[in-house]
């Protein structure tokens, strides 16, 4: 198969979430008071989830007194039970998000957790969280199942954990029909939207356990910026070398700070993944279409650059 790289629109995104200035979109739901862009899905039967003070066992207090949200603020959970809350982020514009929490969960491992998901159409079709991801810390990884071969949160926490969760909120995700003058944002008609939903869920085999106990959410958005100002960006240039169906990455890095690099496809979908400041990306296994190559110095993104393979 042959692979050309081709540069389109000469389009170069940078996107610096430490430089970028005031967010976009900035929520912080701490439970302190009700939430507008939190609720709880009534629709569901037996939906545990509940805002208060907790009050049971090892979950008898919240992160940032005095209440949180927990699956049953007084009871254990119940087995062969689907509970879920979703926050609606609503912005005029969109670069990439970050999404924060902390929390505690004491499950029976593999029969009862809890996972995320997300939703670029408002609600038609969801992902889990863990495949959009392109930085995060004390999440769980896609070996990380309950039944249904389901990633999530699964077993004991061992106390609270601080979750940080970056992804990608790219047009190129929206499927526009009027690309690239549209982007798929309805920024000319109707403000885009992006939904996160947290799930509980146990089968009829699990043990009562806890279950899971969140506090402290936050979630931003940060717009793309010019990259002329943007230092770390000038560091990085890619070049396609055919004859080896690889990119070079030419790096003027003057700290040696390690980098590391990620393919996303058109859908926002992480394809490939290089860690430990490569000097060459094979792009070989990709099939024909639109890909975003995106570059992470000391976990920063500084550099997204769309390309082609046909």
């Amino acid at each position: 198969m042959k692979l050309t790289v081709v540069l389109v629109l000469a389009l170069i995104l940078s996107i610096n979430l430490y430089s970028q200035g005031e967010p976009l979109v900035d929520i912080i739901i701490d439970f302190s008071t009700m939430d507008s862009v939190l609720f709880i899905d009534t629709t569901q039967i037996d939906n545990i989830w509940e805002i208060g003070k907790p009050q049971k066992s090892s979950f008898d207090s919240a992160y940032s007194p005095p209440n949180a949200i927990c699956t049953d603020l007084e009871n254990n959970y119940i087995p062969d039970n689907l509970s879920s809350f979703l926050l609606t982020i609503v912005s005029d514009n969109f670069g990439t998000g970050l999404l924060e929490f902390v929390h505690k969960y004491e499950t029976d491992t593999g029969n009862a957790g809890g996972y995320l998901e997300i939703s670029y159409d408002k609600g038609v079709t969801w992902l889990n969280l863990v495949y959009e991801a392109n930085w995060r810390t004390n999440f769980y990884e896609e070996r990380d199942t309950i039944f249904g071969n389901i990633p999530a949160f699964t077993g004991s926490s061992n106390g609270w954990s601080q979750v940080s969760f970056y992804f990608l909120w790219y047009a190129l995700t929206k499927k526009a029909d009027r690309w690239p003058l549209g982007w798929g944002l309805g920024m000319y008609d109707n403000p885009d939207t992006l939904l996160l939903r947290f799930n509980f869920m146990s089968n009829e085999k699990a043990i009562e356990n806890p279950g899971w106990l969140i506090d402290d959410i936050r979630f931003q958005v940060w717009a793309i910026s010019d990259s002329d100002n943007d230092v770390p960006f000038k560091n990085f240039r890619l070049l396609y070398q055919p004859e080896n169906r690889n990119v070079r990455i030419n790096s003027n890095n003057p700290n040696n700070s390690q980098y590391s690099v990620s393919i996303f496809d058109i859908q926002g979908r992480s394809k490939l993944n290089f860690p430990n400041s490569p000097e060459f990306i094979d792009v070989s296994d990709l099939n024909t279409g639109v890909y975003v190559i995106c570059i992470y110095l000391d976990f920063r993104k500084v550099l997204s650059e769309i390309f082609i393979i046909y």
